[in-house]
């Protein structure tokens, strides 16, 4: 394996955490072949430098406090970076379930939401279910918030 070139990936890891699966496209894209980026990876794990463990709790951390996102799309994000979904599962099971909702909640009173305009208010429950909310996480928000629903959508 030639230095230069593990140089170059501890320097691409350092930046933030990465998932293995990363790391083997940018080795896969940098022309490493399979038995060198068997290699490594091993060596990515056997120094710390690479966990998955610690990647999906980064992820769920930042997702959830920086990008307010919901827990369905955080689940695909991870499922596309290759996270294994045992693993995932288990870290999403970590986090209080409140966090959820409180969440939701933030996301409606940032909204300057007319409560008697029943458009506005499926507009903002489509926004949150398009970020990842689930359904009764949206309706216990807005139960929470006592925003009243006219019609009611559901939109699973």
């Amino acid at each position: 394996m030639d230095e230069k070139l593990y140089s170059k990936i501890l320097n691409k890891i350092k930046v933030r955490e990465r998932s293995e699966k990363e790391i083997l496209e940018f080795l896969e894209k940098s022309g490493v072949s399979s038995n060198d980026s068997a290699f490594v990876i091993d060596r990515l794990k056997n120094s710390k430098l690479l966990d998955n463990n610690r990647f999906a709790e980064s992820k769920i951390r930042s997702r959830i406090y920086n990008q307010h996102w919901g827990i369905e799309k955080i689940r695909y994000e991870l499922i596309e970076f290759g996270v294994p979904k045992d693993l995932i599962e288990e870290k999403l099971l970590e986090v209080d379930p409140s966090v959820w909702v409180l969440n939701c909640e933030k996301i409606i009173s940032k909204n300057k939401l007319n409560k008697e305009n029943q458009m506005e208010i499926f507009k903002l429950k489509k926004k949150l279910f398009q970020m990842g909310y689930p359904n009764q996480t949206i309706k216990q928000a807005f139960r929470n918030q006592e925003i009243k629903e006219e019609i009611e959508v559901d939109l699973e």
